[in-house]
């Protein structure tokens, strides 16, 4: 399946932070505020373009590990909690159901990617971890995100990689809240 990418006229020369960060003041007819909405309009349509391709890397990887996409979906969450994660929990990153995520808790348990215990403060409440060793095959098949990061990043200075930074971490941000509204 052919997948469409951003024409490569969708790349704009980037102006500086400072202009971008002016221009969101501005009024809309300057020369940066049009700059700056022609980059966001840019941004926007690569970062459209990348979703889908993400989501068939990951829906690979997933058939080659031989989990289901909501197993390798949890093991991905459960790897990025620090130290350990109660489902409820991973519910809400998820997205999934707590049925769901018992059955894909449950799977990655019987093939060893997760570990279940009871939380020490209440004997009650089930915590999951990630067994780092088991998982560690599972993280290397993402290696082509890295790869390709890597490849990109030498193609910006330290200052055009810190804006691109703190525009992933505004987006992510923003996700976080809408997810929050809707949920």
């Amino acid at each position: 399946m052919e997948i469409s990418r951003p024409a490569e006229d969708a790349r704009l020369t980037a102006p500086d932070a400072g202009s971008v960060h002016r221009a969101a003041g501005s009024a809309a007819s300057t020369p940066d505020a049009h700059r700056a909405s022609e980059a966001s309009a840019a941004i926007r349509a690569s970062f459209l373009s990348l979703v889908p391709r993400m989501l068939v890397l990951h829906d690979q990887v997933a058939k080659d590990v031989g989990l289901t996409p909501s197993e390798l979906q949890a093991l991905h969450v459960v790897s990025l909690a620090s130290g350990t994660i109660s489902p409820g929990e991973l519910s809400r990153r998820t997205g999934l159901p707590p049925s769901s995520v018992t059955r894909a808790v449950d799977g990655l348990e019987r093939r060893g990617f997760v570990h279940r215990s009871t939380d020490p403060s209440d004997q009650r409440r089930v915590m999951i971890t990630v067994d780092e060793k088991a998982a560690a095959p599972v993280g290397e098949r993402f290696d082509a995100y890295a790869r390709a990061m890597r490849q990109v990043d030498v193609e910006f200075d330290a200052a055009e990689l810190a804006v691109v930074a703190r525009h992933w971490a505004a987006l992510s941000r923003a996700v976080d809240e809408e997810l929050e509204r809707q949920g």
